[in-house]
């Protein structure tokens, strides 16, 4: 499975093989739930910290994010 980013910059960033997205408490040191890829489909963006990670790793403040999509 792929998650295509869209950013509020207009810019995208593609995390392929995503295998789990991980939510931030505050800063990206501090980890506080693993959404793990059986779980994507009730995927929410808060005002947190995320780190996509797949054959890419990318680290994103969800204020940044406009919204995912996850495709096989």
């Amino acid at each position: 499975m792929n998650a295509l980013i869209y950013l509020r910059n207009e810019k995208r960033a593609l995390v392929s093989n995503i295998s789990k997205i991980i939510r931030h408490k505050g800063g990206y040191s501090e980890e506080e739930e693993i959404i793990e890829s059986s779980d994507f489909d009730s995927f929410q963006i808060f005002d947190y910290n995320y780190t996509f990670v797949g054959n890419e790793t990318v680290a994103i403040s969800g204020a940044d994010i406009l919204y995912v999509s996850f495709s096989n």
